[in-house]
């Protein structure tokens, strides 16, 4: 069954990892004139490593929630 702990703690796995995102593209902005293909690569696939993780952690929350629905039908 889904928790309010386990939603907080998805939140902020989540929030770490975008804050991580966030982190690196500051520090390589300020660095280097342009970056190189490996570096747009490495970005987008670590975009969706959030937005998978994060479709995961939504789905089966709305998942349980139907089921609480139907249960209570």
């Amino acid at each position: 069954m889904d928790t309010i702990r386990d939603r907080v703690g998805w939140r902020r796995k989540v929030s770490n990892m975008l804050q991580f995102v966030w982190n690196y593209l500051e520090t390589r902005v300020g660095e280097e004139d342009g970056a190189t293909m490996v570096e747009y690569g490495l970005m987008v696939a670590l975009i969706a490593v959030v937005v998978a993780a994060g479709a995961l952690a939504l789905g089966n929350g709305v998942d349980a929630l139907f089921d609480r629905v139907t249960l209570s039908l």
